[in-house]
């Protein structure tokens, strides 16, 4: 299973009531690197936001992050 398999599956199964660990930080593989997850979850609405990178540069992956959420977002 590849890190964005992973991440997906952690995804899926996180609507469940028993908590899943995970490492909330970094997803390593072998064959494809490193990502990482970031993400929002509005609990009033239901609703969450996550954006996988590769890039381990923080401040330009917070701002890719923020960018790509604004875009996809209802306050667009």
């Amino acid at each position: 299973m590849n890190a964005m398999s992973r991440v997906l599956e952690l995804l899926i199964k996180s609507g469940k009531k028993d908590p899943i660990n995970v490492n909330v930080y970094d997803f390593k593989d072998k064959e494809l690197g490193k990502v990482n997850p970031y993400g929002v979850y509005d609990i009033a609405n239901n609703e969450g936001w996550v954006n996988v990178g590769t890039d381990h540069d923080t401040a330009s992956f917070a701002v890719e992050s923020i960018c790509r959420w604004w875009n996809t977002s209802k306050w667009n």
